[in-house]
């Protein structure tokens, strides 16, 4: 999943029932809370259309993904303030 993906999920879904793809030995192993640290930092990420020097696009993905991150954390504030 990408940084965006994860802190969504995790932010609304919480991290119980996510699990991650180890190895053969260990196949899946339950996430843990610190294992979304770096995904916070959701505009710091290598994004694709970055890379291609934004070759054929119209916006960076950094723009595409503000206000979609802003109506997540009005949603999360909201419910924080409504208790």
């Amino acid at each position: 999943w990408c940084r965006a993906e994860q802190v969504c999920h995790s932010m609304r879904n919480g991290t119980e029932g996510m699990y991650l793809a180890v190895d053969k030995v260990e196949p899946i192993v339950k996430v843990k809370n610190d294992h979304f640290e770096e995904s916070l930092h959701v505009f710091e990420g290598e994004l694709t259309c970055c890379r291609l020097e934004h070759k054929g696009m119209g916006a960076c993905d950094r723009q595409s993904l503000v206000i979609p991150l802003l109506g997540l954390y009005g949603e999360l504030f909201r419910a924080a303030y409504d208790g």
